[in-house]
């Protein structure tokens, strides 16, 4: 195992009532396989503001049971190996009414986690990085998850169980290779892909009554000949929508669109002045 060096660590258990507020500090570490910041603040809280800067390294907070009320942004910060931000996987911890945000910072890799999470607000704006991953293993319920103006090569949202009035966007970004989103179990919310470019899309879960899936001005561009399809749907909708317009969607895989899962009653597809294409040869013979 690697011998890290840390600038901040923090492994004692904050315990309910207790609050780590951190602002105006800057952090570097002698190696970018490091920790500038490693925190499990149990139950108690994090107060992280937008003040700190880090410059090299890794950041780990990890929520060790039920948190209420922590607030972590991550700002104007370069050369990060990982960030981590998570609470841990066991359906008893909840995450209530907290804040994630990450602005005007680049980092490898990137993952938020929670198990349950009640009213919990997850803003990414003006981010670079490698892979972006956004998971919960438990039911969610008013979850507000938001990236503008990111780049990267991969970002993956995966909610393995239900998610209730969840409000998810993509808007005005650049991801070069995937944007994979799963969403099981949802209800009254949406998820918004706006004036958007990726290598390619994939949608897989349930869609059920008062959700919806739109894809409005995005160029779904694939340039790989081995990846099959440039945009898959294999997610269920139930009185649900699903509604794609004024987006390309080019490849020369053999598929450009295709959408291979249930359609139930009450359920809208709905596909509006885009341009679909696939230059794969033609396999087809008279």
């Amino acid at each position: 195992p690697r011998q890290a060096a840390i600038g901040y660590y923090y492994a004692t258990y904050f315990y309910i009532g207790a609050v780590l507020e951190m602002s105006n500090n800057e952090v570097s570490v002698g190696s970018n396989y490091s920790y500038g910041l490693y925190v499990r603040p149990s139950n108690g809280r994090i107060i992280h503001d937008g003040l700190n800067r880090y410059t090299s390294g890794d950041i780990y907070v990890y929520h060790t049971t039920h948190s209420e009320n922590s607030h972590f942004i991550l700002n104007q910060s370069i050369m990060l190996q990982s960030v981590s931000v998570t609470c841990d996987a066991s359906t008893s911890v909840n995450c209530v009414n907290h804040t994630v945000g990450m602005y005007n910072s680049v980092a490898k890799t990137v993952n938020i986690g929670m198990a349950k999470a009640n009213n919990m607000t997850v803003d990414v704006s003006d981010f670079t990085f490698d892979t972006l991953s956004v998971t919960a293993s438990a039911p969610v319920e008013m979850v507000s998850l938001s990236a503008q103006r990111v780049v990267g090569d991969t970002m993956t949202w995966y909610f393995a169980s239900t998610a209730k009035a969840l409000v998810s966007s993509i808007t005005d970004s650049n991801i070069e290779k995937l944007i994979a989103i799963t969403v099981n179990g949802y209800t009254d919310g949406s998820t918004v892909l706006n004036r958007t470019d990726a290598g390619r899309v994939t949608l897989a879960g349930e869609f059920k009554v008062g959700s919806s899936y739109q894809v409005d001005q995005c160029n779904v561009i694939n340039t790989v000949s081995t990846i099959t399809t440039a945009f898959m749907n294999s997610a269920i909708f139930r009185d649900s929508l699903f509604e794609i317009r004024r987006t390309v969607i080019d490849t020369n895989g053999i598929f450009a669109f295709y959408s291979n899962n249930h359609i139930y009653a009450g359920a809208v597809h709905r596909l509006v002045n885009n341009f679909i294409r696939t230059t794969y040869p033609s396999t087809i013979t008279s």
